[in-house]
């Protein structure tokens, strides 16, 4: 038989545990969720991210969930757009040529902090709210440089395509079994056939085997190209 003290303290801890998940709930914000959502994403892994999953993490229901979210896309469209907040847009005061790879630059450091929502920010429709503050950014680079807001604007989208793509690249490659990463890129490959590639293969073995090709360095590479073919184009414009 339980003593009736016992049978006391278990009824209040029941009442307090309850009226915790109500003060709790009350309190819950959109913000609070994304955060919290975002911690999980970091810790688990994008597909461990379930709304049960972070009921459980805030103490609440998943019903609490849904009177702050549609479903489960809308929070993760959240979240993609929490991790881009975090950019550091350019000083206005810095060569255009800078603003401009600042704006790629930020975008792979927020990225890289969080490689797991590279995922989300590529399957997103190519305008979404966290890009915004990144077309703003470069449309006011652009009057700088006297090139007009629609090319600026296709710019900041090709550099948002490349970090993303880029950023994917170097996930896949740190999540890959290191066995995988010493494999001969000419194993079953007709030389002759490929007579140009094949005169640059300790190159190639080594850009491959190296992790070269997922380096800041080659990011920088490709990002530079596109800013110095913009320049280019300005300075060849004979308007």
């Amino acid at each position: 038989m339980v003593k009736p003290e016992i049978e006391r303290k278990t009824r209040v801890r029941h009442v307090v545990l309850a009226q915790d998940r109500v003060i709790r709930r009350r309190d819950l914000t959109r913000p609070q969720i994304l955060k919290t959502a975002l911690e999980i994403i970091d810790e688990l892994g994008l597909d461990q991210c379930t709304m049960q999953t972070l009921a459980t993490r805030l103490n609440v229901t998943s019903r609490a969930l849904y009177r702050h979210f549609a479903d489960k896309e809308e929070l993760l469209r959240g979240v993609a757009d929490l991790v881009l907040a975090d950019i550091v847009l350019p000083n206005e005061n810095q060569p255009w040529q800078d603003q401009l790879r600042q704006i790629g630059l930020e975008l792979k450091r927020v990225l890289d902090n969080h490689p797991q929502v590279t995922p989300l920010c590529a399957r997103r429709a190519s305008v979404f709210p966290g890009v915004i503050p990144i077309a703003d950014s470069a449309v006011r680079a652009a009057e700088q440089a006297g090139i007009s807001p629609q090319t600026a604007i296709r710019f900041a989208h090709a550099v948002t395509n490349y970090t993303i793509g880029f950023s994917l690249v170097v996930t896949n490659y740190l999540l890959q079994d290191p066995s995988s990463q010493t494999a001969d890129p000419f194993d079953n490959i007709d030389l002759p056939r490929v007579p140009y590639a094949a005169s640059q293969a300790d190159f190639l073995r080594d850009f491959a085997n190296s992790g070269d090709f997922a380096s800041l360095n080659q990011y920088l590479f490709g990002l530079s190209l596109m800013v110095d073919g913009l320049q280019a184009a300005v300075l060849t414009d004979p308007s």
